[in-house]
């Protein structure tokens, strides 16, 4: 019975060690896809990747970020086939019983750990225009900047020394080694690959080749971090991260917002229902407020934005009647496998809550009429909470058809729900201040063919910030000439004096609201 005994256990070790030399030679060539992969990703981004290191102020369009974002992914989810090899688990290298194992855990981890690196020094060539990108949320795309953020620690940290760390270490301590630490680091094997080889010919768990990929691969890291290292010292790769600090600034400025002087606004409601005649669904309005303690958070006398809806019957007529807005919104609700068949019905079968009450809103009083961002995030609101302040200005793409306006209002639509970007960073897509929900709803987009606008923008510590009063700056800046995207439908200009109280304006009082100077 023992001799059997011992057989199945030989043979067991056989077949084990057959399967780990497998399993190494499965890396080998996993290695070489790879490096194909990261070749077709840099050929698919690199473009983006010149545009972010020559253009410190770019911003990427959200076509722009969805093509850099799913070619990341792509090439991301290859690097992170290896974790099925468990490269992040204990690999002691003088385990005899375990050899084959840990030598292939070994080997994957420095496939993993040289692609990652190489991979991140590659994107921040792009510097903070293109990290930037990748360091926010793309979840309809699958992309996490938590998973990216994380990616990036774990690369750098294998540059850590593990073994003798601590330099004052009594002289009569023997010196650690890869013989007694089974979770070594990258920088610990190319400091001690003396004792590598010596190990690995004893044991003799892998082949030339493969010995020779894992050596070449650390050292590959280690050149691929040390520029990493120097690069990552002028990149915000964590501007996706909400900290403590940001729910304390949330909590201030929300406090702020509801401090106001005594007194009432000068637009009623009569006011803005006489106007409501001269607008048109997928205007751009800009409201200026006195007396908020929060202006003083606002750049300019302009302080939020919005895009106009209308009533809902206003709404769907204004559509209905367009034959290209009906087929494309058609050809969606088919593609989409959606029961129904015009925008207005395609809106409804993607957003049935919202809807439904604004469709319920149509009677009364103060209907809902805008779709805005403002402190509960992204949402539909009344014609006078929203417009009932005390200055007003309408603006209309004057070069976009029904069709362009429909697909801007789908895409702030599509962002219902979404929060307030209490950061103020025009870089992301995942939370919104109210002139970034504009800018991004009206974002062109080659891949439908959807016609868009371009803006003036701020920077602020280089990054990309759009405050209200840059709509005007914009229409200002490129009046009357070939660049012009913007015509002024109506300015309401309020009045001292009770509430209520209010009248129209012109341009020459419109300019005097606005600095348009560099």
């Amino acid at each position: 019975m023992l001799p059997m005994k011992k057989t199945l256990l030989c043979l067991f070790i056989t077949i084990s060690s057959a399967t780990y030399a497998n399993k190494a030679q499965e890396l080998i060539l996993l290695d070489q896809k790879l490096e194909k992969s990261f070749s077709e990703h840099t050929q698919q981004v690199k473009d983006f990747i010149l545009k972010g290191h020559t253009e410190h102020k770019h911003y990427f369009l959200p076509h722009q970020r969805d093509l850099i974002i799913s070619s990341v992914r792509e090439h991301l989810e290859q690097i992170q086939a290896i974790d099925k090899y468990r490269p992040d688990k204990s690999h002691g290298v003088t385990s005899k019983k375990n050899a084959h194992r840990n030598y292939t855990r070994l080997l994957a981890k420095t496939i993993k750990y040289k692609h990652l690196a190489k991979f991140f020094n590659f994107s921040f060539i792009g510097k903070n225009p293109y990290v930037s990108v990748l360091a926010e949320d793309h979840s309809d795309l699958g992309h996490s900047s938590k998973e990216f953020r994380k990616l990036i620690r774990k690369t750098l940290k294998q540059s850590w020394d593990v073994l003798n760390r601590n330099n004052n270490r009594d002289r009569n301590d023997r010196e650690e080694s890869l013989n007694n630490n089974a979770f070594f680091h990258l920088s610990d094997l190319y400091k001690h690959q003396n004792d590598l080889i010596k190990f690995e010919k004893k044991h003799n768990p892998l082949t030339d080749e493969q010995m020779r990929v894992l050596l070449t691969n650390t050292h590959s890291y280690m050149e691929e971090v040390d520029d990493l290292q120097e690069q990552i010292k002028e990149i915000d790769w964590k501007v996706g991260a909400y900290s403590p600090l940001y729910h304390l600034k949330v909590f201030l400025l929300k406090a702020a917002s509801y401090v106001a002087l005594p007194g009432k606004h000068k637009i009623s409601l009569d006011t803005l229902k006489t106007i409501d005649k001269e607008l048109e669904p997928g205007d751009i309005g800009l409201i200026q407020r006195y007396n908020k303690l929060s202006n003083i958070v606002f750049k300019g006398n302009w302080t939020h934005s919005l895009i106009y809806l209308g009533k809902y019957s206003k709404f769907a007529s204004y559509f209905n009647s367009d034959r290209a807005t009906q087929e494309e919104f058609k050809k969606r609700c088919e593609k989409e496998n959606l029961q129904c068949s015009s925008f207005a019905s395609y809106l409804m079968a993607k957003h049935p809550e919202q809807m439904g009450k604004y469709i319920k809103s149509d009677k009364d009083k103060d209907p809902i009429a805008t779709i805005e961002s403002l402190k509960p995030g992204v949402i539909l609101y009344t014609m006078k909470k929203s417009m009932g302040w005390d200055n007003l200005v309408l603006l209309r793409p004057k070069k976009l058809t029904k069709r362009d306006k429909a697909l801007a209002i789908a895409t702030a639509f599509d962002n219902l729900g979404k929060p307030y970007d209490y950061n103020f960073n025009g870089q992301t897509n995942e939370r919104f201040v109210c002139t970034e929900l504009v800018s991004y709803s009206y974002s062109p987009d080659p891949r439908i063919k959807k016609n868009g606008l371009t803006w003036e923008m701020n920077y602020v510590m280089n990054k990309p910030v759009m405050y209200a009063f840059d709509v005007l700056e914009t229409f200002f800046k490129r009046y009357q000439s070939q660049e012009q995207e913007l015509d002024v439908v109506v300015y309401v200009k309020g009045e001292n004096g009770e509430f209520g109280k209010s009248k129209r304006g012109n341009l020459e009082e419109l300019l005097e609201s606005v600095d348009i100077t560099d």
